[in-house]
C-alpha cells in the first residue's frame, strides 16, 4: 500500500501560521483556506504554458502550477496577493504527473492569428497524481 500525500490539506496546515501576518489577518487567511478546499480543476499542459509546467490548477482565489519539482500557488483576495512555493527535495528522477478523475468541460486557448498555435479541447481533472515521489510515497494534488 502506498502512502499518499494530500498536498492541498498539507498546504492548508503549513500555510496557515505563516500567512496570517503576510495576508493581513485571520479572516483573510480563513477565506484563502476555504478557497483551497473548494472545487478545483487541473488542466493538462498541451503547450499553452511554460514547458516546465505539467498541470495548472484553478479555483476561486487561486491558481497553482504543478511540476515534477513541486508547486507554485498564487493566492489573491481583496487586492492582496501571496505566493506559496513548495519544492519536493530529493524526489525520484523522471516523475510524471497524471490527471485523475476527468471533470466535465474542456478549455481552449485561441491565442494569435495562426490556428496552428491554438490549443483546443484541453482536458481537465479533479486531481493530479505523481507516483513514486519517494520510495513508497505518491503525491496527490
Amino acid at each position: 500500500m502506498r502512502l499518499r500525500a494530500f498536498v492541498v490539506v498539507l498546504l492548508g496546515i503549513l500555510v496557515a501560521p505563516a500567512s496570517a501576518s503576510a495576508v493581513g489577518g485571520t479572516q483573510r487567511l480563513d477565506a484563502a483556506v476555504r478557497a483551497l478546499r473548494g472545487a478545483v480543476r487541473f488542466e493538462t499542459n498541451d503547450g499553452q504554458f511554460d514547458p516546465a509546467i505539467d498541470f495548472v490548477g484553478r479555483g476561486v482565489g487561486y491558481v497553482a502550477s504543478l511540476s515534477r519539482s513541486g508547486a507554485v500557488i498564487g493566492l489573491a483576495r481583496d487586492g492582496e496577493d501571496a505566493v506559496v512555493r513548495m519544492v519536493v527535495v530529493g524526489a525520484s528522477d523522471g516523475l510524471r504527473g497524471a490527471g485523475v478523475g476527468r471533470v466535465v468541460g474542456r478549455s481552449s486557448y485561441l491565442t494569435g492569428a495562426d490556428p496552428r498555435d491554438w490549443k483546443r479541447d484541453v482536458a481537465s481533472f479533479g486531481r493530479v497524481l505523481y507516483e513514486g515521489v519517494y520510495p513508497g510515497i505518491d503525491m496527490v494534488y
